[in-house]
């Protein structure tokens, strides 16, 4: 799965478009707009990750609203451990 950011994220930040991909989805499926882009996690003082292809979606939407859905491609780079039981999340760099 790839990771997916909201598409008036990736328009405030000039992203530049790398790629369009068939997108599947509640409503069925539609063309959306993949960019290039550099993901940081300041306060978990870790290096920036390139990822060469993020899918723009409308994620503003949702309720909630949320600017980003981190995908497989990004935590292919990360040890990830959910341990449900105790509610922690831990992250290997």
């Amino acid at each position: 799965m790839a990771t997916a950011i909201d598409e008036s994220v990736c328009q405030q930040l000039n992203l530049p478009p790398v790629d369009v991909a068939r997108v599947s989805h509640v409503e069925g499926s539609s063309r959306r707009t993949c960019y290039a882009a550099r993901i940081a996690f300041p306060d978990l003082r870790l290096k920036p990750i390139q990822i060469t292809r993020i899918l723009s979606v409308n994620l503003s939407a949702m309720n909630p609203p949320i600017i980003a859905l981190i995908g497989r491609d990004l935590l292919a780079h990360f040890k990830f451990i959910y341990n449900g039981p105790r509610g922690r999340i831990e992250i290997a760099y």
